[in-house]
C-alpha cells in the first residue's frame, strides 16, 4: 500500500490539491446595472467589460460576470 503523500509526490501534484473543495457561489445580478450594461453594449458593441465599467462608473467585476 502506498501513502497519499508518496503517490502525490510521484505524480507531481501538490498535496494541498487533495484537500481542496471549491466553494459554490451564487452571483446576484443587479437588474438596474444589467439594463444599463445592455443599453451601453447596444450603443457601443465593441466595448469590453473594462471599458464598459469605466463608461458606467462601476466596478469591473460585476460587469465582467454579466458579459461572460
Amino acid at each position: 500500500m502506498v501513502s497519499l503523500v508518496k503517490l502525490y509526490r510521484w505524480l507531481g501534484f501538490p498535496r494541498r490539491s487533495l484537500y481542496y473543495r471549491p466553494k459554490l457561489r451564487q452571483h446576484v445580478i443587479n437588474a438596474d446595472l444589467a439594463a444599463r450594461v445592455k443599453l451601453t453594449l447596444e450603443r457601443f458593441p465593441t466595448y469590453g467589460y473594462r471599458r464598459l465599467a469605466c463608461v458606467l462608473g462601476e466596478n469591473r467585476k460585476p460587469i465582467h460576470v454579466m458579459t461572460q
